[in-house]
């Protein structure tokens, strides 16, 4: 089942969104809906990795310092 919503969108940020969704062969309705769906996907698992790594901290399962800095220098950032 679908419903109807509305969204209050400036002028300019419509255009773009209108004119995205024309370049990939969408309706704008369907432009927002992927738009929506990425947007519920991705916080549904940020959440979801929050509460496994508080768990987690909570059980004591936790990268030792060492293993900070070795993983951090391995990307180039100096702690000092």
């Amino acid at each position: 089942m679908t419903r109807t919503t509305s969204i209050r969108m400036d002028e300019a940020k419509l255009n773009r969104l209108d004119a995205l969704a024309q370049t990939m062969g969408q309706s704008r309705g369907k432009a927002l809906n992927v738009a929506v769906d990425r947007y519920i996907e991705y916080h549904e698992w940020f959440l979801a990795a929050v509460d496994k790594g508080i768990e987690d901290a909570d059980q004591g399962r936790m990268a030792a310092p060492e293993q900070v800095r070795a993983t951090l220098t391995k990307w180039g950032l100096d702690l000092g």
